[in-house]
């Protein structure tokens, strides 16, 4: 993932940063209102569960590539001895509004990756 925006999940303070954070960078990418109030919400429903367990946790917003096409993506990163799984209710939500969200525990730290995928730009073919 190219990260793009990073931001700590101490307190509820960094729920509505993460939120905002989560929104502005899909408003940099022309998406739509309502997308980006999806990924936002899916984001924050994961950073607030997380935030619930430990004041250790790590938002990142970045960009994905998946061989031709591009995903917004974030990933909520928190400590190992914290106990987050697909059951949490803020798991639950999150996975009705974005296609992809998973626990990633393979890493030195587990995380929950959340992606939403990018439209495709397609050119304009103007005749003459």
């Amino acid at each position: 993932m190219t990260e793009l925006v990073t931001v700590t999940l101490e307190n509820e303070m960094d729920l509505i940063l993460a939120y905002k954070k989560a929104i502005r960078v899909a408003e940099r990418l022309n998406l739509t209102i309502s997308t980006q109030t999806t990924f936002a919400t899916a984001v924050s429903e994961i950073c607030r569960g997380i935030i619930e367990k430990t004041d250790s946790g790590k938002l990142s917003i970045g960009l994905m590539q998946d061989e031709v096409r591009y995903s917004l993506a974030a990933k909520i990163s928190y400590d190992r001895d914290i106990s987050y799984g697909a059951g949490e209710e803020g798991f639950l939500y999150a996975q009705k509004l974005l296609p992809h969200i998973q626990i990633v525990s393979n890493e030195e730290r587990p995380a929950v990756e959340l992606k939403i995928g990018l439209p495709v730009l397609q050119r304009s073919t103007r005749p003459g």
